[in-house]
């Protein structure tokens, strides 16, 4: 299992600037669809948290972890456990607008064959 210090992927937006996440799926291959309170839909690629920190790992290892991903209290982010979570900014500036997602996981899917 991961290591006991959490590890919170954050990106920076501008000074003040926060948006909430309202609502997250799963989508396979290991992407979530998060729906923010300004109506914006993004497409995150967890692919990059787990190379980036080793205790994203445990998405991949831990069967079914993955699919138990939660919004956190006030939409400030998400988390699978109390070591595994991402800031909704991480979501916001990294993930891909759901207008450019169609193309995007079509893209993903062919990579994986």
């Amino acid at each position: 299992m991961g290591s006991s210090k959490n590890k919170q992927i954050v990106a920076t937006l501008e000074i003040g600037d926060t948006v909430k996440i309202i609502d997250v799926k799963t989508i396979k291959p290991l992407h979530l669809f998060a729906t923010f309170e300004d109506g914006s839909v993004k497409i995150y690629d967890v692919n990059i948290a787990i190379k980036r920190h080793e205790d994203f790992i445990d998405l991949i290892t831990i069967p079914h972890l993955f699919e138990q991903v939660q919004v956190d209290c006030g939409g400030a982010g998400v988390s699978w456990n109390d070591y595994i979570d991402l800031a909704s900014e991480e979501i916001y500036q990294n993930g891909i607008p759901i207008e450019k997602a169609e193309e995007y996981l079509i893209n993903a899917i062919h990579a994986k064959i």
